[in-house]
């Protein structure tokens, strides 16, 4: 009688965690953009410069039909050129830190929450450099589309800055703006996989 027993609470044990378990739907899928992705930004004491851009973030691969996804771990690099960073160094700025991303745009719905990304402190050396960010996060309307949705890179956008003055040691405030680089044809913004609607 007891293996009986053990034998119906763990078939119902069974039932109940299987009643509970997190839906297929909600897998999680890395998204990745196209490397190189080019956008010319704003910096203190130069002219407006071409940066080359690259992100990522983890997002459900598939949703039903009414799901307001979400999407996390947005991370992403702009890439300063050795030209760019020894105009910066000109000017008196060796590195970056603060805060944002490039903002991540869904093929019919819209944005109801944003966390920025970090932009840790990195002192630039070697030749090449770049301006990195973690962390970021949105959230976005129910979706109802038949098929599938596409992610896409947002811009324009701004980054709240802090440029680190070699001479000094001191972080100065600024807000880099970015646009996307109008190029013949149209660059590719969109991340891949597209979002399957189920």
């Amino acid at each position: 009688m007891k293996i009986r027993r053990s034998l119906v609470l763990a078939a119902a044990t069974a039932a109940v965690l299987a009643g509970t378990a997190a839906p297929a739907w909600a897998v999680t899928t890395t998204f990745h953009s196209a490397s190189g992705v080019a956008h010319n930004c704003t910096f203190p004491g130069i002219a407006a410069q071409t940066l080359s851009a690259v992100e990522q973030f983890d997002g459900p691969g598939s949703i039903p039909h009414g799901t307001a996804p979400g999407i996390t771990n947005i991370s992403g690099s702009l890439g300063i050129t050795t030209t760019l960073k020894n105009l910066l160094h000109a000017a008196g700025y060796d590195g970056v830190r603060g805060s944002g991303m490039i903002p991540v745009k869904l093929t019919g719905a819209t944005v109801t929450s944003s966390t920025p990304g970090v932009i840790a402190p990195t002192i630039w050396s070697g030749t090449t450099a770049a301006i990195t960010f973690t962390g970021g996060a949105e959230t976005f309307s129910a979706l109802s589309g038949t098929v599938s949705a596409t992610f896409a890179m947002n811009p324009p956008f701004s980054l709240a800055l802090e440029m680190h003055k070699y001479t000094t040691g001191t972080w100065t405030p600024w807000t880099m703006n970015c646009s996307l680089k109008v190029t013949s044809p149209a660059q590719n913004t969109a991340f891949s996989p597209s979002l399957i609607i189920t």
